[in-house]
């Protein structure tokens, strides 16, 4: 294997771990705080909840990896 190609592989491996364990710690620390709006506090366990009831509901809406969806918030 030559010099880029196992450079390549070495970097995409480190990625791979890393995006392995960004994506375990809001499970490993699901009690913690993720976000804080005025009063209202929401923990990463929560968080965690609602985007996969989300992912639930869009998937029985018909979409797909690759779709594209949009979201307007309100004005203030």
């Amino acid at each position: 294997m030559d010099n880029h190609v196992q450079a390549t592989v070495q970097a995409r491996s480190w990625q791979v771990r890393r995006d392995a364990r960004a994506a375990r710690w809001p499970l490993e620390n699901a009690a913690r705080t993720a976000l804080i709006e005025g009063k209202r506090a929401i923990t990463y366990g929560r968080l965690i909840n609602e985007a996969c009831s989300l992912n639930g509901y869009l998937t029985m809406a018909g979409l797909v990896t690759g779709d594209v969806i949009s979201y307007q918030l309100p004005n203030r």
